[in-house]
């Protein structure tokens, strides 16, 4: 158990064990911003900043963060105490102002995992490390009652295998999810069983969520990832989404975030009740005979088959296609021909892949989402 001193870290909660590595790197990286200097998220422990690290002079403790998501070009981000504050208090005016005590599974090193932190000391809440797997294992619903829990879709589809894991989720406060978008399989079985879900949708460069959709839109059956978060502001400029907020980063890479709108790559519609729907990024766009296909609208399709657990679609340079349109996919080979037949009476002529990968399974990055394969 924790000693006295380490329990004057109001947001670190009692029950967690002294040698737990993220509270060990919570820790530190606390006490690294606490000494009014600034801390570089690093995969095995915080750092504290230098301008070698920095390629500038940054603000004082500023947070770090080196982000690459599934395009594997790393970025490094900058934010400091007031994009970080504002981050807060924007999902407070969402969800209320109560504390917000987390049940952590998410790695520190991401903003999804260290935002849990800087919530639970903003608001007087407490931070219970954990890994998620030990939903599976206990009885937590007294521990999870009055926290909330942030996943991603590839651990919710482990969790949703395991009555004790349904029943831990239902009695948390919610659920956030994001990271990567969930699939309608995994939808369904969230509806079925009551799982108190908070889709959302948010980046590195605004220090997590702008968007959140409420639990019981999500139960009733709406898709998406909600409205706009109060203070967020977002513009559709042919499906591109741009953003303006104050929770933006201050300083990407090399360069500082002056503008006023911020271009997120990402594509996206918008219904005036529903809120916004996130379709797929401009980086992945297949030019495949002249003609530019969203390979996640593909992946949908394919994933409905219900022998599929996991897809990824690809263009690969072609003399002939331009890019053709590739697909790897977990899956036996002795299947594939019954999945072929399933996305060829679905799509349309030029969006049906050219060539075809069964795999045993696909590399993910950390926060769930699939990596680009070279």
């Amino acid at each position: 158990m924790l000693n006295q001193r380490e329990l004057e870290c109001g947001w670190i909660d009692s029950r967690n064990h002294a040698t737990n590595k993220n509270l060990i790197y919570a820790k530190n990286a606390h006490s690294i911003l606490a000494s009014g200097k600034s801390v570089v998220f690093l995969k095995n422990r915080p750092h504290i900043s230098s301008k070698t690290i920095h390629h500038s002079v940054a603000k004082e403790k500023s947070r770090v963060f080196q982000t690459g998501g599934t395009s594997g070009k790393p970025s490094t981000v900058f934010h400091d105490d007031d994009s970080i504050t504002s981050a807060i208090r924007n999902l407070q005016k969402k969800i209320g102002y109560d504390p917000i005590s987390t049940f952590c599974c998410l790695p520190l090193y991401h903003v999804g995992g260290w935002m849990q932190i800087e919530r639970a000391k903003y608001t007087k809440g407490t931070v219970l490390f954990s890994n998620y797997k030990e939903i599976v294992t206990s009885d937590l619903r007294s521990v999870l009652a009055n926290r909330w829990i942030s996943l991603v879709p590839t651990q919710l589809h482990y969790l949703l295998g395991f009555e004790q894991a349904l029943k831990n989720l239902r009695s948390c406060n919610g659920v956030f999810t994001g990271g990567a978008k969930l699939t309608d399989k995994i939808q369904v079985q969230l509806r079925k069983h009551d799982i108190p879900i908070f889709p959302c949708y948010g980046m590195s460069e605004t220090a997590g969520m702008i968007t959140l959709l409420d639990s019981n839109q999500f139960l009733s059956g709406v898709d998406g990832v909600g409205h706009a978060l109060p203070s967020v502001k977002i513009k559709l400029v042919e499906n591109q989404v741009f953003v303006n907020t104050d929770s933006q980063c201050y300083q990407k890479n090399d360069i500082t975030t002056h503008e006023e709108w911020y271009n997120t790559n990402d594509l996206a519609s918008f219904d005036p009740y529903f809120g916004y729907t996130i379709t797929g990024r401009i980086d992945r766009l297949i030019n495949t005979g002249g003609i530019k296909v969203n390979p996640e609208s593909i992946e949908k399709v394919i994933l409905e088959h219900p022998d599929v657990s996991q897809c990824l679609v690809v263009g690969q340079k072609d003399e002939h296609w331009v890019e053709k349109i590739v697909v790897y996919l977990v899956l036996s080979s002795s299947k594939l021909p019954l999945v072929q037949r399933h996305v060829k009476a679905l799509l349309q002529d030029h969006e049906t892949p050219k060539e075809w990968h069964c795999v045993q399974d696909l590399p993910l990055t950390d926060m769930g989402k699939v990596m680009k394969l070279n």
